[in-house]
């Protein structure tokens, strides 16, 4: 019997659904990683597909960043969730995860060590083009919510400005979770470690018995569909728009212009990719700031999920600025 081409494509998109609420076990945890699951109320995230809750400072603003397609073999945590004052200030907080399934190259009684984990991300960041991650120190045990966890300092290099972080990290669930409290100096960055009290595991709900929050599927990154579409057209689709903050010395040497900035939007909504194609260097950073923070309508292709690639145009005025302050 000859299956019609849209009844085909709607039975990819179920098998992709079914793929991605499908349980999976490891270190004898049985979990679900939901994409996009992760849900922000007041100031606290939950994510129940892998059992973990955070309440952030009251009065910062949080994301919940688009989850890759798969996670690579490879010590790069991926971040969950990342808060920053509402008031302009050098520091912020992300917490990341990664399946310790997927760490498929290190040996199976290895994954759980989270001193191993953090030790082989600074090693691998070495070789990246991003900001190297220094270990600053020894890495010290600790005891977040009943849960073994190490904590290290660390630095960051590599960015306009050094930056410095206490970084917090601990498998639970078959998920190695790292708090990471980012700030200019150590001593910021340790000024922020109360915070690490919030954060809070419980049992991931039964993908089998218990209702889930939609599902975002993220295909195999082949058979994702990236298509091109104009400014006018991405800014059709925004549903949520975060205006710049402008940089205070721009402000003070009267620089205002545009900045160009490519992004891909991905399956979910999210800006999966960001990059600065011109501008001004005192303005970029805060071009790229409210840009990730930018949510637009999902795209299908035929019914199936797509990404979008686009430029967005970011103006820093001078005139409109002063009139706002």
């Amino acid at each position: 019997m000859k299956v019609p081409m849209r009844t085909a494509r709607a039975l990819v998109l179920l098998l992709l659904l079914a793929l991605s609420a499908s349980a999976q076990r490891s270190d004898g945890n049985v979990r679900r990683i939901v994409a996009g699951a992760g849900a922000i109320q007041a100031n606290t995230y939950v994510n129940r597909s892998i059992g973990v809750s955070y309440e952030f400072p009251a009065g910062w603003r949080a994301q919940t960043p688009a989850m890759p397609p798969k996670f690579a073999d490879r010590p790069f945590p991926v971040a969950i969730l990342t808060a920053q004052p509402l008031v302009a200030r050098n520091v912020s907080i992300a917490l990341l995860m990664m399946p310790l399934d997927a760490l498929a190259s290190v040996p199976a009684e290895e994954r759980r060590d989270a001193g191993k984990f953090l030790e082989r991300w600074a090693r691998a960041s070495e070789r990246t083009e991003d900001a190297h991650l220094a270990i600053i120190g020894a890495i010290h045990p600790i005891e977040v919510d009943s849960h073994s966890f190490v904590r290290a300092d660390v630095r960051r290099s590599g960015h306009a400005a050094e930056s410095y972080a206490s970084v917090f990290a601990g498998p639970v669930n078959g998920i190695m979770f790292v708090l990471e409290l980012d700030a200019p100096s150590l001593a910021e960055a340790n000024g922020l470690t109360d915070v690490s009290d919030s954060l809070t595991f419980f049992p991931p709900d039964d993908p089998d018995d218990t209702p889930q929050p939609p599902l975002v599927v993220h295909a195999d990154p082949s058979t994702v569909k990236r298509i091109t579409i104009s400014e006018s057209a991405a800014r059709a689709r925004v549903r949520t728009k975060v205006d710049p903050q402008y940089p205070a010395e721009a402000l003070e040497r009267a620089v205002e212009g545009d900045v160009m900035i490519d992004i891909v939007v991905g399956a979910d909504g999210n800006v999966a990719e960001a990059t600065v194609l011109s501008g001004h260097p005192l303005l970029n950073d805060a071009a790229l700031d409210a840009i990730k923070q930018w949510t637009f309508e999902p795209m299908t292709v035929d019914g199936a999920p797509a990404e979008t690639q686009t430029k967005i145009r970011v103006r820093f005025s001078l005139s409109t600025a002063r009139q706002s302050s």
